[in-house]
């Protein structure tokens, strides 16, 4: 009878492992000092333990639809406490990167945007696709107004700029989905195979809890060795959730609200678009 759980060994991916921090791997030898440490480390299903096994095996197939490895956040306590200086964290972070990797969508693009000697790549590929647009003269586009509040370029109408931002926005925004779509998949099929079918927690209140943890990052709180990047990380994330609302509202300006203009007045007399 066939083994339902087979061993498939990667010694590529095991060989990325080592070179993308976690270089200390071998030295584990699954004293468990790294999941009893965890504060964040499930006593039912304990972690980086079982992961430290894993990688040291090439079990990608495993690793790749690991949910365990995305609640660790390297706040590096099991590496402090490792006896043998096997540094969980890096290992973990290793394999979150490699997951990412693996589900991105297009695969290349993901390949490219972590790989350093990619930039000049990455950076020249806009650069080629304007100096393309350039070539072709454009007409006003019909219908707007010739009044324009901030001028990027007298060359290349504002219209073909919010057309190619909105469309290459679009590609990245379904890239996202497909790639999460598949990642949720894989997890589910690792769960079916270990037997784990049984919810604990439904969809919306599982939203919910993590919605809370994402933004009051409590999680960080646990933390004893790398406390202080409670606060950078805090500060980041916030960060660029302002960015976040700061596009949209360039993006929507134009739009009449009428729900959150009690005067009446459009919000198009601000729009940089107009």
């Amino acid at each position: 009878m066939p083994d339902p759980h087979p061993v498939k060994p990667d010694r590529d991916f095991l060989q990325t492992i080592l070179a993308e921090g976690g270089e200390d791997l071998k030295k584990c030898f699954q004293c468990a000092t790294c999941s009893v440490v965890c504060e964040l480390s499930d006593g039912r299903n304990p972690f980086p333990r079982k992961e430290m096994i894993w990688a040291q095996w090439g079990l990608k197939d495993r690793l790749v639809a690991d949910p365990d490895v995305w609640l660790c956040f390297q706040c590096n306590d099991c590496s402090t406490r490792c006896p043998r200086g096997a540094r969980p964290g890096d290992v973990m972070a290793a394999i979150r990167r490699e997951t990412v990797l693996h589900y991105a969508v297009p695969g290349f693009l993901g390949r490219w945007a972590n790989h350093p000697q990619y930039g000049p790549l990455l950076l020249g590929l806009p650069a080629v696709l304007l100096g393309l647009v350039l070539l072709v003269r454009f007409p006003p586009a019909p219908g707007a107004s010739q009044k324009i509040v901030f001028s990027y370029w007298a060359m290349l109408p504002q219209w073909v700029l919010i057309s190619l931002f909105g469309f290459f926005s679009v590609l990245a925004f379904l890239a996202v989905i497909a790639g999460v779509v598949r990642f949720w998949r894989a997890m589910k099929a690792a769960g079916a195979r270990a037997g784990n079918t049984t919810v604990a927690k439904g969809l919306g209140p599982s939203i919910v809890a993590a919605l809370k943890s994402i933004l009051t990052h409590d999680d960080f709180t646990m933390c004893t060795v790398e406390r202080r990047r409670l606060v950078s990380h805090f500060c980041v994330f916030y960060g660029f959730t302002a960015l976040f609302v700061v596009s949209i509202w360039v993006m929507t300006a134009s739009i009449p609200w009428p729900a959150l203009s009690p005067t009446g007045l459009s919000w198009e007399c601000c729009s940089p678009w107009r």
